[in-house]
Parts: C-alpha cells; structure tokens; sequence
C-alpha cells in the first residue's frame, strides 16, 4: 500500500521555519547547517595534509590499549582507532567520548555482531555507550559496532541511553543500538547535531518519549536504517522530533513500534515545532500508528517487510518481500541484505557516497 504524498520542498521548508522562529544566537548555530543541507547531506571527507596513526585496542592484550577511553585519550585528530572483536564492558568501554577530536573508530570486521559495547546500565547505576560532544568538523566516523543496554539515568529528561550526542557533526555507520534507555531518545539523543546515520539498526529501545530516537534543535539524517519493536510511553515510540529538530528517515524500515505512534513531531507552539521528514520508507505494525503532529510524509510503504528472524535479531528481508520491487528509488531498504537462505551476515555497510579509512 503506498501512502499518499505530501509536501515536497523540504529544504526550503525546514530552513523558512528556523528563519522564522529561531531567535537570536540560536539562529546562527542552527542554519549554517540546516537551512542549506535539509534533509541532504555531504561528508567532508578526511583532511590528507598529515600522517595519521592505526591504534588497535584488544580487551584481553595484544593491542595497543587494552580498552577503548585510553586509546580515544591517546588519539590525536585523524587518526584510526580499530577495536578487536569481543565484549567490552566495565570502566573504559562506557561513557565513552572523542574528546572533541575529529577520528574513526570501528571495530576490525566492521561487523557489529563481532564487536559488541555492553554498558550494563541501570536505572540506578547508568551508564551509556557514547557521549559525543563538539565534533563540528563532520569528520568524526563511529563504525561496525554493537551497543547495548546503556541507560541514561531515571531523571526527567536524561537522554540518549545508547548514544547521546551533542553540538556535533558526525557520520554513525553500520552500527546497532539495542535494549538501551532513557527519559529521552533510548538509543541515541541528538541535541544541537547533525549526525548522518547509515545502515544502523535500532532494536528494542525504550523511553517516554523519543523510544529509539530524541531530536532538538538538530537534522539527523538516517538512511537505510532499520527501526523494530521500539516502544515510548508518550510519544514517538521510534522517533520524537523536539523542538527546532527535523528528523529526516530514507529508504529505511520502521517497525512493530508499541506505546505510542511510531513517529512523533513536536508542535508545542509557533515556535518551537518538530518536523520529521520521512521519504521512501516502509512502516510496518506499529501498534499505535506510524505517525503523529508535524511530519512531512514524501511516499512511503505500509508492507510486511518479511524479516527473516527478528526474534533472533536477524532482520534480512525475505527474498519474497514486497518491498525488494516497491522501493525501486532506494538502494536497499532497511540495514539487511536479502535473503535467509545463507547464515546471518552483518548488517551492509558499504556506501561509496561515504568515505571508509
């Protein structure tokens, strides 16, 4: 079932909007990036005028660092972190920051089901997987990682369980968030960012608002992402565009979303109202609804995507699903390949508009 259009000049749209309502400095902050990229988006590559270093990190030794905060301590802008396949858990592989340095860090496969970040947060002992702050270069590149059960913390408001990101500018590809927490944004908040999201899935994920995804005053642009069972006990089960925000979602999967619509874009008032933009994307058994307030809807699905073991958290499309033929404009649809024939492979990765290391 295709669902009808609705408006188009997205850009144009998002830009008039924060002319018009933004005030002052905030104004400035926002528009050098979102009032002439929208919902489109271009990676500026690596600067080429140094000699970069390779760290590895290895938990059990033989690497350079044994976890991951030292090596992000010891990097130095540019350079390549490459993590070893494994678990990684407890002090130095949580709440775990860039330091404001423009890097890569990725696991060795770039497989996300090798290389897996378990916070072991609680309500009452939260911890998350990243906090991602005053990365303005767009530079900065998260890859091939899994991050799981981050929680932000019981207070009102706390959010990004998996992923909290900050007046940033970053590209997050191949990587899964799954059974993270939060007040806000389960899986990852964005606050005053512009992150670009590529064939990453969000599983599991829960907050009050915002069950998988939190935006304010942001552009996060995801793109060949998959959204399954999410859930938010007010508003946004999948994603919650805040204030100031549009979330811009192509060619991705969202899911069987519980406790509220699936996507949510705030209109608080005038001046502060959330859009999401959602573009050639399937929405599938979403308890409540797929979408409520302000969103701009540019032809979208309602088909059974067909995964081939979500239980499992396998979430390869049937080679039988509708929607391989029905999204003709996209690449790939969702962050799986098809097919359930062979054993689970990661989630694609590979997108040659994007720069790899």
């Amino acid at each position: 079932m295709l669902l009808p259009r609705g408006r188009r000049h997205v850009s144009v749209t998002m830009c008039d909007r924060l002319m018009n309502r933004l005030p002052g400095q905030a104004l400035l902050v926002v528009l050098a990036f979102a009032c002439f990229a929208g919902c489109s988006r271009e990676n500026p590559g690596r600067p080429s005028d140094h000699s970069y270093r390779t760290i590895w990190v290895a938990p059990e030794g033989g690497g350079d660092f044994t976890n991951i905060q030292a090596a992000l301590d010891s990097a130095a802008p540019g350079d390549t972190i490459i993590l070893s396949a494994g678990t990684y858990r407890g002090p130095g592989n949580r709440d775990l920051r860039f330091q404001g340095k423009a890097l890569t860090l990725r696991s060795a496969s770039r497989d996300p089901q090798d290389c897996i970040l378990d916070c072991e947060g609680t309500e009452a002992d939260p911890h998350r997987g990243f906090i991602l702050e005053d990365l303005a270069t767009g530079n900065a590149l998260l890859e091939g990682v899994t991050i799981m059960r981050g929680h932000a913390g019981d207070q009102r408001e706390a959010s990004g369980g998996g992923i909290h990101c900050a007046n940033s500018t970053l590209t997050i590809r191949g990587c899964i968030l799954q059974e993270c927490s939060a007040d806000r944004g389960g899986g990852l908040s964005c606050i005053g960012s512009f992150p670009t999201l590529h064939g990453c899935t969000f599983h599991g994920n829960a907050a009050r608002e915002g069950g998988a995804v939190y935006a304010e005053v942001a552009v996060p642009l995801f793109r060949n992402c998959t959204f399954y069972g999410n859930s938010a006990t007010e508003h946004g089960a999948s994603a919650y565009a805040g204030p100031y925000a549009n979330i811009c979602l192509r060619c991705s999967i969202i899911a069987l979303s519980a406790g509220s619509k699936a996507i949510y874009g705030e209109a608080c008032s005038p001046w502060c109202e959330g859009y999401a933009t959602i573009t050639s994307c399937d929405l599938f058994g979403n308890e409540e609804g797929d979408w409520a307030g302000r969103i701009d809807d540019l032809g979208n699905y309602q088909l059974d995507p067909q995964f081939c073991d979500p239980v499992a958290g396998d979430f390869r499309l049937s080679s039988s699903s509708a929607l391989i033929d029905s999204l003709s404009d996209c690449e790939g649809v969702g962050a799986w390949p098809i097919g359930c024939e062979a054993p689970p492979p990661s989630p694609h990765t590979d997108d040659p508009r994007l720069p790899r290391p």
